[in-house]
């Protein structure tokens, strides 16, 4: 079993083994089903200057690691 903040770690490492990129930056929330939503993202400038952030990826996924890639409808196991 895995604390929320291994889970993101978790996550970063898979999204570079099958994107060739590591997003620098994550967040997650505790769903009520006991599972977290991992958000991967970036935050980049606009032609204006202005910031916003880029979503990478979303995971949802249980305490070992297992769960669905919600962007691609597949599942994944972070252990891998």
């Amino acid at each position: 079993m895995y604390t929320p903040d291994e889970l993101c770690k978790l996550a970063q490492n898979h999204y570079y083994k099958m994107n060739d990129f590591y997003p620098p930056n994550v967040s997650y929330t505790a769903n009520k089903d006991g599972t977290y939503t991992i958000c991967m993202f970036e935050m980049i400038e606009d032609d204006g200057g202005t910031p916003h952030s880029a979503t990478c990826g979303w995971y949802t996924v249980n305490v070992c690691g297992v769960g669905t890639d919600d962007m691609m409808m597949q599942n994944i196991d972070l252990n891998e």
